[in-house]
């Protein structure tokens, strides 16, 4: 969904559509930089944001466990124990409210 959409924005658009069916996943592809914006749609349910200026391989291949396995030459198990373990201690349950908290925060967001 698009933060700068006609009418309703994305915004509040994610929050409707999080309020009708919570186990629908948002996306907010966006030109908009701005982190207040970003927070706000992460806020009101998100699962995560991409700017439309990113490449074909980002908007299509986020790191999935078997690439960060892969990389850091460990199991898939082993991977998602540990993305577990960090949203248990953080009190989340996706990647879109860590991100969320770590903004919310001012904790720098760095991809794997």
């Amino acid at each position: 969904m698009d933060i700068d959409m006609p009418g309703m924005n994305g915004i509040g658009s994610t929050a409707v559509v999080k309020a009708i069916s919570p186990s629908i996943q948002v996306v907010m592809l966006t030109v908009s930089e701005k982190e207040d914006r970003i927070f706000q749609a992460l806020r009101n349910g998100a699962t995560g944001y991409m700017l439309k200026k990113s490449g074909r391989d980002e908007l299509v291949n986020g790191p999935s466990y078997k690439m960060i396995a892969a990389k850091h030459f460990i199991s898939t198990d082993t991977v998602k124990t540990h993305i577990q373990g960090i949203y248990r201690k953080l009190h989340v349950n996706s990647k879109g409210e860590a991100i969320s908290l770590a903004l919310k925060r001012g904790i720098a967001v760095n991809r794997l």
